[in-house]
């Protein structure tokens, strides 16, 4: 458990009893993780998203 909690102390965790919490703030984490998104388009056909959802509705 000693070697678990100082690897995540070197991971920027900080370690409150068995709680483990990291010290970025939520913001900061979101915004990291946006500048990592990548969109990609499965379909570039222009009606694709209206017979997607059209297909949907249908029993």
């Amino acid at each position: 458990m000693v070697k678990r909690i100082a690897a995540l102390r070197d991971q920027g965790w900080r370690v409150t009893g068995f709680t483990f919490h990291r010290e970025r703030n939520t913001l900061e984490e979101m915004e990291n993780l946006r500048a990592q998104v990548e969109v990609i388009e499965l379909n570039l056909a222009e009606d694709f998203e209206d017979c997607f959802i059209d297909h949907l509705s249908l029993p």
